[in-house]
């Protein structure tokens, strides 16, 4: 027995086609005494569409070293990231240095694209601040301190939005400072510095004995209050010399 396949007209016992688009096949048969069949077999070959990928968006072409962008692919149902072989349909990427990704597509019939998108994502380095010195790390109320970093050309400091290269600053309270560098490719880096402000010193003293009597030592007692203190006493009888001041605790 043999069979013919229409369209085509291809005579045989099996038949291997590939049609570009969906298609009916009809197969009739003769016996091997030469007798026609009375009838025709049909079958429906449906032949879905290959996906073709594309880059629908990234978020960020270009990125600073440590952030991230994403990519998001089109054409297909799934997708497969490489470097990474990273299943998906959008990925987000973090590249220490420019890369190429590519992006292959699996409809959801199961077909394979015959293509592979490729995108670039390009790297640019993250400037380095650093704070090179700071005049007084602590400080008396209105006082002041030079805070001096390094890097870059200019900087911002905040709080304040103020711009330059260094920066006098009069804080009232404990203050941290953030320090911003910017690099002429959009990147920025941070570093902060705290001044602290050391509350002000009271002076104050009391004394005993009776001032008012000749030759009578009279004790005075320190009671004042603050951190690191020093003394600067001055008692008001130039006649008496040395011992009109002192810089004892209690003299």
């Amino acid at each position: 027995t043999t069979y013919t396949l229409i369209p085509g007209g291809i005579t045989g016992t099996s038949f291997t086609v590939s049609p570009s688009s969906s298609q009916t096949y009809s197969i009739t048969g003769t016996s091997t005494e030469g007798c026609l069949s009375g009838n025709e077999a049909t079958t429906n070959i449906t032949v879905n569409p290959t996906p073709t990928v594309a880059i629908a968006a990234v978020s960020n072409p270009t990125i600073c070293s440590g952030n991230v962008t994403t990519i998001t692919p089109s054409g297909a149902s799934t997708y497969t990231l490489n470097p990474g072989n990273i299943s998906g349909t959008s990925f987000t990427v973090n590249p220490t240095s420019n890369q190429t990704y590519s992006i292959t597509g699996t409809s959801a019939e199961g077909c394979i694209g015959a293509n592979e998108a490729t995108t670039d994502v390009f790297v640019n380095p993250t400037p380095t601040i650093a704070i090179v010195s700071v005049s007084n790390p602590t400080i008396c109320s209105g006082s002041s301190s030079i805070i001096t970093p390094v890097g870059a050309l200019t900087y911002t400091l905040n709080p304040g939005a103020i711009a330059g290269t260094s920066f006098t600053v009069s804080p009232t309270s404990n203050q941290t400072y953030t320090l911003t560098v910017t690099s002429s490719l959009g990147c920025t880096d941070d570093n902060n510095v705290t001044i602290t402000v050391a509350p002000p010193p009271t002076a104050s003293f009391n004394f005993t004995g009776n001032n008012s009597c000749s030759n009578i030592p009279i004790q005075f007692t320190n009671t004042s209050t603050g951190t690191g203190l020093s003394y600067a006493w001055n008692f008001g009888d130039p006649s008496s010399g040395g011992q009109n001041t002192s810089s004892q605790t209690n003299p």
